[in-house]
Parts: structure tokens; sequence; C-alpha cells
């Protein structure tokens, strides 16, 4: 297992070959605005991100990650509807939230600040999804921690020159990877 803190991290170990890959909570800690538990991570990830690129590094995000994302927002923005509103996921379950109108358009409005934002500060990396790996995450779940995104993207991304910048523990228990965390 090779886990780096961002406190420590040495950029002398990384050539300007080097490629970091953000995993979702990044992208929600930095991203996201209404995601104020955790301004500390912001800050602290925001930071490290700035690092990286002033080292001359490229940042790439997974598409898989974008749609893990979009599924977050929503779900924090639907738990604040019902908070604003009085209203508990018994009463007003997500579907009648999906199907408000304005709130539809308020967060359509709010997934493309948050798409213009990435794409102006990260390289996309498309994602493919096989059978065989659908296969492969089953057959060895219980030698991983990952949830099925998480086991496809490094699946479709790991390499000697990749750094997974993720406070998520199951990143850390793959002795495969380079993981920069928190």
């Amino acid at each position: 297992m090779s886990v780096m803190r961002i406190s420590s991290f040495d950029f002398s170990v990384t050539d300007i070959q080097s490629k970091f890959v953000l995993d979702t909570n990044v992208l929600y800690f930095v991203h996201y605005g209404n995601n104020c538990n955790n301004f500390e991570d912001a800050n602290i990830y925001s930071n490290f991100i700035g690092q990286v690129k002033n080292n001359g590094n490229k940042i790439f995000v997974s598409t898989l990650c974008l749609q893990e994302l979009f599924n977050l927002v929503e779900n924090k923005e639907y738990e604040l509807y019902l908070s604003n509103n009085g209203l508990s996921k018994i009463s007003f379950k997500k579907k009648s939230y999906r199907r408000n109108r304005v709130e539809r358009k308020k967060l359509k409005d709010r997934f493309n600040i948050i798409l213009l934002e990435l794409k102006d500060s990260y390289d996309f990396i498309d994602a493919n999804v096989t059978g065989n790996q659908i296969d492969a995450f089953i057959n060895s779940f219980d030698n991983h921690m990952y949830d099925p995104i998480d086991y496809i993207m490094v699946d479709n991304l790991k390499n000697d020159n990749l750094f997974f910048v993720s406070n998520d523990v199951d990143f850390e228990m793959d002795s495969s990877i380079k993981v920069v965390k928190k």
C-alpha cells in the first residue's frame, strides 16, 4: 500500500509525466458549494490541486466519478429541500422531488455550473465498463473494499505514473496503487 499524506507530499517523487486522478469525494468537497460541513477538506484538497497544477502535472477525472458526483449533489439538494420545507423522506419521496419542475431546473443549473468548472479545471477520461470487469469485481469482492464504480475506475486507470487523490479508505486497502489523501 502506498498512501501519501497531502501535508507531507513530496513533489520530487513525481515527474512531469505523473498524473493525478481525483476521486468523487474530492470533487464533492472542492466543487459543490452546499457541502458546508467539509470546509477544511475543501481547503486542503483545493490547495493540493493548486500545487499539482503549479508542479506542471495533469489532473484527470473519470466520467464514472462525474455520474457519482451528480448523484451525490442531487441527494444533498433533495435533503436540503426536505429540510427547508419541513418535509420528510417518508412524506416526500425523491421521485416527487424529481417531478418538481422548479427544483429540477435549479438542479440542472447547478449541474451545469459544476460541469463547466470541472471542464475548465481538469481533463476527463471516458470510462469503459465491461462485463469482464463486473465479473472480476464480484469474483474478487472479498479481496478489496471498493464499490463497483471505484473498482472499475481503478481497473481502467492503473499504472505506475498515477496518483489517486481520495479520502476514501477503500483506496488505501489497494496495495497496487498510489493514494494521496488528507
